[in-house]
């Protein structure tokens, strides 16, 4: 049987109060996606900033080197640049840049380069750290330079690792002595100098002092040293410091003054010592 409820005591009211509902709980999506919507409005910002940094750099440095090198405007030029550009122009310095394109001229000296540079400012007139260029040069290439060489045998030239080859002749008294000659390449105070190192005479192999035994002074045009010069095709700006032959292609390289990028009188071609 149901007591009915107490009298309240005098100032008191009973109140009834039911439980609450249960408080309903705020769901995460919305702050989630706002914040997604801030990350990814911020990676685009800075893709955004950091294509329009590496645009403007490629075609800042093929300015340069076109200038540098005295190419023509429309020469195709291939820049790439190693890592993120816009940390490295916050911090006024290009790490690493690779340079290349195909057929350059020089005059009579042509070929592909390829240049690799560090430490590249990009405020103010510094110099960079290090640059190295390389030109390789396929068959045509090479005869067109040695056929400035006055009586060089270009016609017979030939390659194989590591040595430059022409065939030729010794004729005395009427009678021809075709000879094979292998010849070192080197570079030689701006020039290209090829000497020679081993000689075939009639097949048999002879060195450059019994064939001068054998035929006299009229081995001198054969034993000679050839030499072109490299130094004054080019800005002054690169110094030739080695010469490889592999097979079919003959490969020069260069340092490169730090100081090419604010130094207008290494644009200007070299000179042989």
């Amino acid at each position: 049987m149901t007591q009915p409820l107490p009298d309240a005591a005098p100032g008191y009211k009973w109140v009834l109060q039911l439980p609450d509902e249960k408080k309903k709980r705020r769901s995460p999506w919305p702050w989630i996606i706002s914040g997604l919507i801030i990350v990814a409005l911020g990676a685009g910002a800075w893709f955004a900033g950091e294509w329009l940094a590496r645009d403007i750099v490629h075609r800042t440095i093929r300015t340069e080197i076109v200038k540098a090198l005295g190419l023509p405007s429309d020469q195709p030029i291939t820049v790439e640049l190693e890592g993120a550009v816009l940390p490295q122009l916050i911090g006024g310095t290009l790490n690493n840049v690779h340079i290349s394109s195909k057929d350059v001229e020089f005059s009579s000296f042509a070929g592909d380069i390829s240049l690799d540079a560090s430490g590249i400012p990009v405020r103010d007139e510094k110099p960079f750290t290090t640059a190295d260029l390389t030109v390789v040069m396929d068959d045509a290439q090479v005869r067109t330079l040695l056929s400035t060489i006055e009586g060089f045998p270009v016609d017979s030239l030939g390659f194989t690792t590591g040595a430059v080859t022409f065939t030729s002749e010794i004729t005395v008294l009427g009678n021809a002595f075709p000879i094979g000659v292998s010849l070192d390449a080197d570079a030689a105070e701006g020039k290209l100098a090829l000497t020679p190192t081993a000689l075939q005479v009639a097949g048999a192999e002879l060195t450059a002092e019994a064939v001068r035994a054998q035929f006299g002074g009229l081995a001198d045009g054969v034993l000679r040293t050839w030499e072109v010069c490299i130094a004054d095709q080019i800005p002054a700006a690169l110094t030739l410091t080695d010469v490889e032959v592999g097979d079919g292609e003959l490969t020069a390289l260069f340092t490169v003054s730090p100081n090419t990028l604010y130094d207008p009188e290494l644009h200007a071609p070299g000179a042989c010592a």
